[in-house]
């Protein structure tokens, strides 16, 4: 269409139905420098929500706003932009996501077939020369360029580039293009799930001498590899996991190097706040807070004084004991700290899943590790058992001492009938404590035994068994098995 007819047709229409606005070509840059503030809400499972708020100046019509610094794992489908100012609402027409970033590298594949110059320096004189050159190929991770009548296979000296593409972002950047219905400045907020972001519980804790309370201190650890920087957020944590839809999608790494920074924070006032959410829960930071880049960030969640404990040792059966011959065997029972998550305890939150470390004081009052256990997510009022080890002065030798195979008759399919013998030493100097635990065979019930038990379960018995300072015990029973 000649450019006068364009004109004539655009004022026709102005004259009949009012001003007509055309989306120009510019694009309106939208920078962390217009952010007014910014919410994260991150989950367990490398998944994070983004709410950036910022205020941006608008014209009236069809704009594109070049919303910079987003996260390099952000998704893009997710991208939610509205407005929170009490203006109308602002329409969203089209979206990109640029994650195409400046590097030298990108610039030589975006100049393959055209004409560059190289700047080549003298080593003695210092003398700069300057040659046109034709990048020919980058395959392979090299260059090959053509300089005048000869072909190089690497880069003799600088490429100077006539100017940079415009489809190649120096950092990722979704565009927006959008209606707003009336021209000013307008607080818009971008809300995106991304990667790259996640977080995750541990637990310190301090067990005293007599082993029956300890000083119990929860932490967050915050973990940013999403290839932007959030300064003064702030920060909520979910614990659980929401269920996702696994869709296929090409991963863009951009993370723009560089080692991880870590940053232990001991702030030991109350920082977070619990609640319930759904199904999970929901933890907010009560202040804002600063995760940069490639940074990894440790905050405090509670801490807890005097927690009642119980440490239990446990011999665990075996199965294979009550099948063919087997001869006897060596055992250690394994040591568990147990404490329940209620406020008699001194606890009472849900604690999010994560490792628990414990130490204890030598005769000198130093600390030493004792050992540690990851825990599930745990509600409040449920029991915690954490495994620390094995006993060091305690032992036990189990052996079957008699075995009878009942045959088969009319009424029965036969059985099994055995007996067993388990002896506990004990080393120390101090008398102890230990649960017996057997694995029965199915249907299968204890006929005698020399100490009282218990049934834990079916086919479960448990024995606690006491053993004087320096001295042992020997626990007998008699088992039916139906075969």
């Amino acid at each position: 269409m000649p450019f006068q007819i364009h004109v004539l047709l655009m004022v026709c229409l102005a004259l009949l139905f009012g001003p007509v606005h055309i989306a120009v070509a510019s694009e309106i840059p939208v920078t962390v420098k217009d952010r007014k503030q910014v919410s994260i809400t991150v989950y367990n499972s490398n998944l994070a929500l983004v709410r950036d708020q910022r205020q941006v100046v608008l014209p009236d019509g069809v704009s594109t706003l070049a919303w910079q610094e987003v996260s390099t794992k952000m998704r893009p489908e997710t991208a939610l932009l509205r407005s929170v100012d009490a203006y109308s609402a602002v329409t969203v027409m089209e979206q990109n996501y640029h994650f195409d970033l400046l590097t030298p590298r990108k610039l030589l594949e975006k100049f393959t077939g055209k004409q560059v110059r190289v700047v080549k320096t003298h080593p003695t004189t210092g003398v700069e020369q300057v040659e046109s050159a034709k990048i020919l190929s980058t395959h392979g991770g090299g260059v090959v360029l053509r300089v005048g009548d000869r072909i190089e296979t690497s880069i003799p000296g600088r490429i100077i580039f006539p100017d940079i593409p415009k489809d190649i972002r120096d950092r990722p950047t979704l565009t927006l293009m959008l209606s707003n219905p009336k021209a000013g400045k307008r607080a818009v907020s971008l809300n995106y799930l991304t990667g790259g972001l996640s977080w995750q519980a541990n637990y310190v804790g301090q067990l005293n001498q007599a082993g029956d309370q300890m000083d119990l201190s929860g932490w967050v650890t915050l973990t940013n590899r999403s290839g932007a920087a959030y300064k003064k957020a702030q920060f909520q944590l979910i614990s659980g996991t929401p269920n996702q839809v696994a869709q296929p999608r090409p991963m863009h790494a951009m993370a723009k190097g560089g080692r991880m920074e870590r940053m232990m924070m001991a702030d030991a006032a109350p920082a977070f706040a619990q609640e319930a959410l759904f199904e999970y829960h929901l933890y907010t930071l009560e202040r804002p807070a600063t995760l940069l880049e490639n940074q990894s960030k440790q905050l405090a969640l509670f801490d807890s004084a005097r927690v009642a404990v119980k440490k239990e040792l446990v011999l665990q059966g075996h199965p294979a004991l009550h099948k063919g011959l087997v001869a006897a065997r060596r055992y250690k029972p394994t040591t568990y700290l147990v404490f329940i998550n209620n406020k008699e305890a001194n606890l009472g939150m849900p604690l999010p899943k994560g490792v628990v470390r414990l130490y204890t004081a030598d005769a000198k009052g130093r600390a030493q590790f004792i050992g540690e256990d990851r825990i599930g997510h745990t509600a409040q009022k449920s029991k915690v058992r954490l495994k620390l080890g094995t006993a060091y002065d305690i032992s036990a030798k189990r052996r079957r001492t008699e075995f009878e195979i009942i045959p088969k008759h009319l009424l029965s399919q036969g059985a099994v009938e055995a007996a067993y013998e388990v002896v506990i030493q004990n080393s120390k100097s101090e008398a102890v404590t230990v649960l017996i635990k057997e694995k029965l065979p199915a249907n299968a019930r204890i006929l005698a035994s020399s100490l009282p038990h218990t049934m834990e379960a079916a086919g479960q018995p448990v024995w606690q068994v006491k053993i004087p300072a320096d001295d042992k015990v020997s626990l007998t029973y008699r088992m039916f098995a139906p075969r």
